[in-house]
């Protein structure tokens, strides 16, 4: 039996108008994934990708509002695989988030996820 996954990076980037510093330098400004296995789910891992042993990192933009909610998400750097930029796509809407507190925290805010998706155990022979 072959065992495959999709492991997400823990690591956040904000992408809005703070500098990294300034991040750093108030944590609480950067929004986050909220936690709780009912809310984030893991993005589906295309079968025909996991078929063609198809891996990569996907970074999505997500503009998320004052609630958690995304608002609108876009691809920022791409896997190189269509399929898996979809499903991370896809994945970041269906997310909620826990709101930075940059400004007066009523703004919505662009943040950066990065989505690895990686196959573990056995590679399968890809699909011709």
């Amino acid at each position: 039996m072959q065992l495959h996954r999709c492991l997400l990076l823990c690591t956040l980037v904000l992408a809005s108008g703070l500098t990294a510093a300034q991040g750093i330098a108030n944590p609480a400004a950067t929004p986050s994934i909220a936690a709780g296995p009912a809310r984030n789910e893991p993005p589906d891992y295309p079968p025909i990708s996991l078929r063609n042993g198809e891996e990569g990192l996907v970074e999505v933009r997500v503009l998320v509002d004052n609630q958690g909610v995304p608002l609108k998400a876009e691809v920022k750097r791409s896997s190189g695989f269509p399929r898996l930029d979809t499903s991370a796509r896809q994945a970041t809407m269906r997310w909620r988030y826990q709101p930075g507190t940059a400004g007066t925290g009523l703004e919505p805010t662009w943040m950066v996820v990065p989505i690895n998706f990686v196959l573990e155990g056995p590679s399968p022979a890809p699909s011709k």
